[in-house]
């Protein structure tokens, strides 16, 4: 497994907790978990991880797994968060990623302390909904969920007790019916044992207290950030999966009309779940600009082949 479960506290009295994984002397990386999510679905990358020299967080965002609940957070209040671990691991200078819904709390990173960051990803990431005008088309229960939340939010908790419930108690039948939902591309890899057991571990670790911490993201995901994306000064790497049906690619496509400084590689045969398939990838961006001391200089783009070599992904 390659873990190491941690836990430290934060200035407020709250928990935080992280896992480390990877190279202990490797360049760091602070990975940001999907939603509902927590550190056990980064474990996939410890191998890749170790074998390209980086050194990767991932900490539970406030409410899932082993980090206190912070009542009436934002988005934008997660920095301060990131940068007491960073201390606490006295690490001055790092990268951010984050995948699905994790993507909003790296872009946070990247509006709040850019002077620390020396990358910034977002891969399959969420874009903001308020003031758009609609909810994208997404699959049927996941819109129907942000719908609850829009309009029915006291709904929220019993909803994500629901699904916390069936992922701790039938947790292969809820995989097997993730699988079905997801489009080809995303099925490659979701048949890979090592995903499999990072997104069900994950998930269930997600609701280790309760179900509120991911009732409260979805909230989140449905009001204004708390932070504008168009002060973010330090360019931001964008991956997302022409093919994603759980976050269209829409919100690729958002994200790079309002944040000034981006590079957007849009994989054609990628899902949702892309990121499992380019981990190498990935990486080996993060270990470039940190050898380089600054990320390049990025330019808004749509092209397949501006981050990762063509044909890199496989299957998804």
């Amino acid at each position: 497994m390659g873990r190491s479960d941690r836990r430290i506290r934060l200035r407020d009295g709250r928990w935080l907790g992280f896992a480390e994984y990877g190279d202990p002397q490797g360049i760091p990386l602070f990975a940001f978990h999907g939603t509902p999510g927590s550190r056990l679905m980064v474990e996939a990358a410890h191998g890749p991880a170790r074998a390209r020299g980086v050194r990767v967080i991932a900490p539970d965002r406030p409410g899932f797994g082993l980090s206190s609940r912070r009542v009436a957070r934002q988005i934008g209040d997660w920095p301060q968060d990131v940068a007491e671990l960073a201390d606490a691991l006295e690490i001055p200078r790092f990268g951010v990623v984050g995948v699905s819904g994790g993507g909003p709390y790296a872009l946070a990173c990247a509006w709040r302390m850019p002077e620390r960051l020396n990358v910034v990803a977002s891969i399959s990431g969420v874009a903001p909904i308020a003031g758009a005008a609609g909810i994208p088309k997404l699959q049927r229960q996941d819109h129907a969920a942000l719908e609850v939340m829009r309009y029915a939010p006291w709904l929220g908790h019993p909803l994500m007790a629901l699904g916390g419930f069936a992922w701790r108690r039938f947790p292969e039948r809820m995989y097997r019916r993730l699988e079905e939902l997801c489009p080809p591309a995303d099925r490659l890899v979701l048949a890979r044992p090592d995903v499999a057991r990072a997104l069900i571990t994950g998930v269930q670790e997600a609701f280790r207290e309760n179900s509120r911490g991911a009732a409260d993201e979805l909230r989140l995901f449905i009001r204004p950030w708390g932070f504008p994306l168009e002060e973010i000064a330090v360019p931001v790497h964008i991956w997302h999966g022409a093919r994603d049906t759980l976050v269209p690619c829409v919100a690729a496509q958002r994200l790079a009309g309002s944040i000034p400084d981006c590079r957007v590689a849009i994989i054609p045969d990628g899902g949702h779940y892309l990121v499992y398939g380019m981990l190498d990838e990935l990486l080996a961006t993060a270990r470039r600009a940190v050898d380089a001391g600054l990320p390049g200089a990025a330019r808004h783009q749509s092209d397949p082949g501006a981050s990762l070599p063509a044909g890199s992904l496989g299957g998804g």
